[in-house]
């Protein structure tokens, strides 16, 4: 992990992840050497307990899209998957071409041709695990605590 420190809170990166903190005391409350200490501790202790992970544009499997059944199987395929049964799935051009697209074989295609199509790779994730209650396309989370509000 590579930390900067800067005037007014600190920052590091942590698996390519930019981590900012900032904590604001008043001056005469302690010194700037104790803030930036104690700062420096409670993003490090966050950082360990904390799962960071890529959701952006990764872990989004490809599209499928129906194949008539009288269309051959498509030659330019990167790789595909077929059943006995006759249900076949071809992952072509950033897309799954399925003769049922609600099939086991074009549903596992998707997912699995996600490689291929660099939207799987380390540290990218699927959203649902680690953000369950998310949505509305936020892009980050922050913690802030703020001096208790004491007036009546």
């Amino acid at each position: 992990m590579a930390v900067w420190e800067g005037k007014r809170g600190l920052a590091c990166a942590d698996r390519m992840y930019f981590v900012k903190g900032r904590y604001s005391v008043a001056a005469q409350a302690m010194a700037r050497d104790e803030v930036r200490a104690m700062l420096e501790a409670f993003v490090a202790a966050m950082l360990r307990d904390t799962y960071i992970g890529s959701t952006g544009g990764c872990w989004s499997p490809l599209a499928i899209e129906v194949l008539p059944a009288d269309a051959p199987a498509p030659a330019d395929a990167g790789l595909s998957i077929t059943s006995d049964g006759g249900n076949g799935a071809w992952a072509v051009g950033g897309r799954v071409l399925a003769r049922d697209p609600a099939s086991a074989e074009a549903q596992v295609l998707a997912v699995l041709a996600m490689g291929m199509d660099g939207r799987a790779y380390p540290g990218c994730v699927d959203a649902e695990p680690h953000n369950p209650g998310g949505g509305g396309g936020e892009g980050g989370g922050g913690v802030e605590d703020r001096e208790p509000n004491n007036k009546s």
